[in-house]
């Protein structure tokens, strides 16, 4: 048996680990992101509700949630025109707050991701009774 052989794959196999990892937090490295993940929170948002809470064009957002998909972060779902996101595994808001909370960051300061009703958006997330999405 090649002890040496399986310390490199031992090496291997932990650097594919570690990359991965690394692949995660790059992800959630970028502020629009944190937010997006943040404003969707535990729940399912349509775009234009991302719109109002984070004050970007629908293309910004739109690349950011692109790439989180990629990553197997959020999930979207189609309901006629609209299109629906939610986090794939909201274990991940658990994190974002920890992360929070050791940097001194308390909850009420991330308010304003979570806040319903948005000003200015006109989903029925924030407007419970408009049946009809006017996004």
């Amino acid at each position: 048996m090649c002890f040496s052989c399986n310390i490199f794959l031992t090496m291997n196999i932990s650097l594919l680990v570690s990359d991965q990892i690394a692949e995660f937090f790059e992800v959630l490295s970028v502020p629009t992101r944190l937010g997006i993940l943040l404003a969707i929170g535990e729940r399912e948002v349509c775009v234009c509700h991302l719109k109002a809470v984070l004050h970007l064009r629908q293309a910004a957002i739109s690349q950011h949630l692109q790439r989180l998909k990629q990553s197997q972060m959020v999930v979207a779902r189609r309901q006629g025109r609209f299109v629906y996101y939610r986090l794939k595994d909201p274990q991940v808001l658990s994190l974002i707050f920890d992360v929070a909370r050791m940097q001194g960051i308390s909850p009420e300061q991330m308010d304003v991701f979570t806040r319903v009703p948005a000003e200015g958006c006109l989903c029925s997330l924030c407007n419970p009774q408009n049946e009809k999405n006017m996004c």
